[in-house]
């Protein structure tokens, strides 16, 4: 069933050009939704973030999406009804942090995670290979995201760029 904001969100983002695995897809889930908080004031959906060995996960959409693996999430119906759950908005939104973070992938969007105080505050004391069900707390990470916006603009591209860059050893390949 496709009945749930995070769940019309994970297709939305899915049915994007983008190769979507699972773990790409739990990240991007994370940064939709701290840009909505700190871009538009409200959160896009409610469910909990728990911080994992990988990074942020919605439990419920792993559970849908983890037969994957680390394949390219593909074949998935979606109901024409489904995109009626999200707003234009929202799907600008959706679109906007697709152009900005899809062009990078599950193993950088990790990385940055794991530099990120939300995730680092709900995961002390254990060892980066220790198995968690700690929830990163919303206010967290609207708090840390908030922060963020202010020093680099995250409604510009540029401004995520130069974020990602500050905080990852991502390097993007020109072509020759």
């Amino acid at each position: 069933s496709f009945d749930s904001k995070i769940e019309a969100v994970a297709l939305c983002i899915i049915n994007t050009p983008y190769e979507i695995t699972d773990l790409f897809l739990q990240k991007l889930l994370y940064y939709v939704n701290a840009f909505s908080i700190c871009l538009r004031g409200i959160w896009l959906f409610d469910d909990v973030c728990e911080a994992w060995v990988n990074g942020p996960v919605y439990r419920k959409i792993y559970e849908k999406y983890k037969v994957f693996d680390q394949q390219i999430i593909t074949d998935i119906f979606v109901p024409d009804s489904y995109l009626s759950i999200l707003t234009k908005e929202e799907i600008q939104l959706i679109n906007y942090v697709m152009d900005c973070l899809g062009m990078y992938n599950g193993s950088i969007l990790r990385n940055l995670t794991h530099k990120e105080r939300p995730w680092l505050v709900a995961r002390e004391g254990l060892d980066d290979s220790e198995r968690s069900r700690n929830v990163i707390p919303q206010n967290d990470i609207k708090e840390y995201f908030e922060e963020i916006n202010r020093s680099y603009n995250l409604s510009t591209p540029e401004g995520v760029e130069r974020y990602v860059m500050d905080n990852t050893t991502a390097t993007i390949q020109l072509p020759v």
